[in-house]
């Protein structure tokens, strides 16, 4: 039978919660039974400890066992315990038997400690003891009717079975009301995640599309023409590869099929290399970046994603800078550590927004920042995919600085 995702998580939750209940109901049932139990046996102890003394008691006469037995047969009394008293042969001396029939022990029943006996008018509760009386060894036998721990019982089983229906409807209620509010927020981030990717790929698509058609609605057109149109095509075929790649990238995120491929570097030289390419970016604003990092540092981590996360950063500061300004770079070593400090002259970034930058598709600036909101977003993932952090330790509305933990760093080599 096929069922909706709705349906296969309802019966998976109620499953599980139903099997809790019943766990539940099973162990109280066991409890409740075992302290019964419990108590009886505590009776049943009290009693031998009395019927023991009694018998002490008759040494002080100079009774021998026979006659000791008789005499505490007859004056003692406990009232809803069976009491009797055997020789070391297993001959019964005395006894007050209470309702129990003697007629149930089998000789292997007289061996000390505890049993249930069953008889015409129950189970009994059955306890063995040996004791000595003036040297003497003797058996003491005492039983009590489990006919209040079975009805305890009974009632029990009963409560549970006419509650079982409850406990399903209970459990395929608990279960959809779950499998209700777990879906709805993963289907409304799969909704936005949805429509915010078709937004952005359908900017690159569309002037793909608009530069080819118009280049082909003529049939004659110059070189410098073509070389215009083509040179849009793969400006915006480039957007559109490096926006796949992130959206691929995120996807496996989600998913942890993006294992880290980790190798020794120097993270130094990574860092030089990406705060270049970052000055390529700024030159057409002149935004200069400047770079102060710890010397040979050796790390041992994804190279590529590292490389990346930099990238992310270093990007994000040079577009949100302003014209003429300096995008400050620095990295070293901190209490074990790797420390990567990004500070710009931007115009900072709202309160209430300083978590929300890291959502993926956010842009508090999207005429500025031309992304797709998804660099700061990969970038955190990044760090905390290496154990480490990324966070907007400072902004006003004199500029932003994002730091950098990683646990990477493997040794300086000198």
């Amino acid at each position: 039978m096929n069922l909706s995702i709705r349906g296969r998580l309802t019966a998976i939750y109620a499953g599980a919660l139903f099997v809790a209940l019943a766990v539940c109901a099973l162990g109280l049932y066991s409890t409740v039974r075992r302290l019964e139990i419990w108590s009886v046996d505590d009776e049943l102890t009290r009693a031998a400890s009395t019927t023991a003394f009694s018998m002490n008691a008759e040494i002080v006469e100079g009774l021998n066992l026979h006659a000791a037995a008789k005499d505490t047969g007859s004056e003692l009394r406990i009232p809803g315990i069976a009491v009797g008293i055997f020789d070391p042969d297993a001959h019964l001396l005395s006894a007050r038997w209470e309702g129990f029939d003697p007629g149930r022990l089998k000789p292997e029943d007289l061996s000390p400690g505890t049993t249930i006996v069953r008889a015409e008018r129950g189970r009994w509760r059955v306890l063995v003891t040996n004791q000595t009386y003036n040297g003497m060894p003797y058996i003491i036998v005492n039983a009590i009717p489990l006919s209040m721990v079975d009805e305890h019982g009974t009632l029990l089983r009963t409560a549970f079975l006419t509650i079982m229906p409850m406990m399903a409807l209970l459990a395929v209620g608990g279960g959809w009301f779950l499998s209700r509010s777990t879906l709805r927020p993963v289907i409304e981030a799969q909704r936005r995640f949805m429509a915010d990717a078709s937004h952005e790929l359908r900017t690159p698509v569309s002037v793909i599309r608009s530069s080819a058609d118009v280049t082909l609605s003529r049939e004659s057109r110059t070189t410098a023409e073509y070389q215009e149109s083509m040179a849009v095509i793969a400006e915006q075929a480039k957007r559109l590869t490096r926006l796949v790649d992130d959206l691929f990238l995120l996807a496996r995120s989600d998913v942890h099929d993006r294992p880290l491929s980790k190798t020794r570097f120097y993270l130094d030289d990574v860092l030089a290399e990406c705060v270049r390419a970052a000055e390529v970016l700024g030159a057409p604003r002149n935004v200069r970046v400047e770079l102060t990092a710890e010397p040979d540092l050796e790390a041992e981590a994804d190279e590529d994603l590292v490389r990346r996360m930099l990238l992310n950063l270093l990007e994000n500061a040079v577009r949100h800078t302003a014209a003429g300004t300096t995008v400050t770079v620095q990295m070293r070593r901190e209490a074990g550590l790797v420390l990567i400090a990004v500070s710009d002259h931007g115009p900072g970034v709202p309160e209430r927004d300083r978590e929300r930058i890291f959502e993926r598709f956010v842009r508090l600036d999207a005429a500025r920042s031309g992304g797709a909101g998804l660099g700061l977003s990969i970038a955190r993932w990044i760090a905390e995919a290496h154990g480490g952090s990324l966070r907007l330790a400072e902004t006003s509305s004199k500029g932003s600085l994002f730091v950098t933990h990683l646990p990477i760093t493997a040794g300086v080599t000198s």
